[in-house]
């Protein structure tokens, strides 16, 4: 969903037939957005005839408890994959989705871009690169996001609260 994305761009489709010629199981979990009001990117996937291949409805999504690898773009599905159980990521470089130009007025991180390269690997838009990622041994990654973000037990509502204030006396 957005412009540009690795659907959009057919990069995806060409993942798909690379890694079902090399034997992987592939489960395309499309944005529900993009499910829904741009069906037609999809059609390329439906000439995709193999037991391996499968489409899944966003509404019922078990690729998120039984995918060994996921591969994104700047979709925020990783955060949802990784707090599951924390399995290989790898992140397509596209153009950042951006639908709010004003964010670049508050000086926040953006915690979806700076996530990504502690909890995966960040790779160029190319089937090559992609592949290669694909084949690289998984290394088991602990970020120092999850204190923060996924395992902050008994401390985020705190860290919530400090932050609204924070921004509120702005």
């Amino acid at each position: 969903w957005g412009q540009d994305n690795i659907i959009e761009t057919g990069l995806c489709l060409e993942i798909v037939r690379n890694l079902l010629s090399l034997g992987y199981e592939i489960t395309l979990r499309p944005h529900s957005a993009l499910s829904l009001y741009q069906p037609e990117k999809l059609r390329p996937f439906l000439s995709v005839s193999s037991p391996l291949f499968n489409i899944e409805n966003f509404s019922h999504s078990q690729a998120l408890f039984t995918s060994g690898i996921l591969i994104t773009d700047y979709s925020g599905i990783y955060f949802e994959y990784y707090s599951i159980c924390p399995r290989k990521i790898i992140f397509v470089e596209t153009p950042k989705k951006i639908f709010n130009e004003q964010f670049s007025c508050y000086d926040l991180p953006l915690v979806e871009v700076e996530a990504r390269s502690s909890l995966g690997s960040v790779v160029s838009a190319s089937l090559k690169e992609v592949i290669a990622a694909v084949g690289q041994k998984y290394m088991d990654i602990h970020s120092p996001l999850d204190e923060q973000i996924f395992y902050n037990t008994g401390g985020c509502s705190k860290m919530v609260v400090k932050q609204i204030k924070e921004l509120l006396a702005c």
